[in-house]
């Protein structure tokens, strides 16, 4: 058994975030299962499309993910292990545990208030599960098959007072919607080049209404000097399936250098303005610095 720990760089009201804050304990060399079997248990990134092969905590140019599921990480249970070339993930997490309403709208002796906003306690009764297969074929290529289902935050194209500068996305933590999503990945190394690629379908339910989703990712880093100097740019579309918004469109750009194996600089840059998305664009520096 290992049990490891990175301090979590969220509110104390809520495990759920998007953050590199862990604390679980892997479980290996399970009875009766094969060999290679391990459980997770407790806060950790579930693996799921894209992100999981990315520094994405760290990373500024964000994947789909969080526009996808609407969060990221939380208190959970995850088994994986290998089936000869195939990699497997079956995770099963807490989910959303809150609503943030405006103060003014809400009146809950169970509630607390922050930053003008009430946050009022839930009891989600679908809980997120997720499941992903992954496989490495001669010639450097990754291939990944990713499912997910549950009650999650809903997610807004355009602007709105939460999260209006956030890279990758706008969470709308006032409502919780049920998910459904398929998502395939993939990886390819060549020369000095990293291609990656991810496309999502899904539907999102809210009663009686359904809104069918789709998300497409392209990203190439450039390793202009390997271990050292890296040059990488993106694009993403989002389309939430509404016609009362625009589909997101972002083109994005960073240069990454490292001073060590563990210690990097990062500019990164976000033109979000595609397509008339009234989403301001944003620019990020960055020291990544672990101890």
């Amino acid at each position: 058994m290992l049990f490891r720990s990175l301090l979590p760089t969220t509110k104390l009201v809520s495990l759920v975030a998007d953050d590199h804050g862990f604390a679980s304990a892997i479980i290996s060399n399970l009875p009766l299962l094969p060999m290679g079997t391990a459980l997770k248990v407790g806060r950790h990134r579930f693996k799921y499309g894209v992100d999981a092969r990315l520094d994405a905590p760290a990373n500024p140019l964000y994947p789909l993910v969080r526009r996808n599921l609407g969060f990221i990480s939380d208190l959970g249970i995850e088994l994986s292990g290998f089936l000869g070339p195939v990699s497997y993930y079956i995770s099963g997490v807490n989910g959303p545990d809150h609503l943030e309403i405006p103060a003014a709208i809400v009146e809950n002796e169970q509630a607390s208030s922050s930053s003008g906003k009430t946050i009022v306690p839930i009891r989600n009764n679908s809980k997120p599960v997720a499941a992903r297969l992954t496989t490495e074929l001669p010639g450097s290529l990754e291939l990944g098959l990713s499912y997910f289902e549950g009650r999650s935050w809903a997610y807004v194209n355009g602007s709105r007072d939460v999260g209006i500068h956030a890279p990758g996305g706008v969470i709308d933590k006032s409502r919780v919607i049920f998910k459904r999503r398929y998502t395939a990945d993939a990886a390819y190394s060549l020369w000095k080049l990293d291609l990656l690629g991810e496309v999502t379908f899904g539907q999102d339910h809210l009663g009686k209404t359904r809104a069918d989703v789709q998300g497409y990712y392209g990203r190439v880093d450039f390793n202009l000097i390997p271990q050292k100097f890296t040059l990488s740019g993106q694009y993403d579309l989002w389309d939430d399936g509404l016609e009362t918004t625009n589909d997101e469109h972002t083109l994005s750009g960073a240069v990454t250098y490292h001073i060590s194996d563990q210690v990097f600089i990062r500019g990164a840059y976000a033109y979000q303005e595609l397509n008339d998305n009234p989403r301001p664009n944003v620019g990020t520096i960055q020291l990544y610095l672990p101890f």
